[in-house]
């Protein structure tokens, strides 16, 4: 296995590198795979993606929640009795639903990467939580921080 290339107090996390298998995952724009001991008391990995809305030849178009979103993120936890590898893919499977999801705009590719990463190392520093679902105020966290990146960013990006 490779060396991660993000730690924190509470996991690490790697880069998924994979060409995509069918037109429809070229929307995919980043991965990362993410270790986060004591998430859950089953399974502690995690995939964290960050996905083009835009319109793809020959696959139907993307659901958007909203009319503007040009991006959306989802966290989900993988299946533990595979025992995810970031390194092989065979053993990277979803279990369903998405711990989260959400769809965003205003940005770049190269900017939703970066947002991807920020949101990826605060899972691993233990400022987010991966198992949102009954957690009140954790969905609404994940939200803030996402607008608050994306503010940011577009903040920067009006600086150069």
């Amino acid at each position: 296995m490779s060396e991660p290339i993000i730690t924190g107090l509470c996991g690490k996390g790697w880069e998924i590198q994979a060409e995509p298998d069918t037109i429809a995952q070229s929307a995919t724009l980043k991965c990362w795979f993410l270790d986060l001991p004591g998430a859950h008391p089953f399974w502690h990995c995690y995939m964290l993606s960050v996905v083009s809305l835009r319109d793809i030849l020959g696959v139907p178009p993307a659901q958007k929640q909203y009319p503007d979103a040009e991006y959306e993120m989802h966290l989900i936890a993988l299946n533990p009795e595979l025992k995810p590898n970031p390194s092989d893919l065979k053993t990277i499977t979803h279990l369903y639903p998405p711990n989260y999801v959400s769809q965003f705009h205003e940005l770049t590719d190269s900017e939703a990467i970066t947002l991807g990463l920020t949101m990826a190392q605060g899972l691993v520093d233990g400022k987010l939580i991966a198992e949102p679902q009954g957690v009140v105020g954790a969905r609404s966290w994940w939200d803030e921080n996402i607008r608050r990146i994306v503010q940011t960013l577009k903040l920067c990006r009006s600086m150069k």
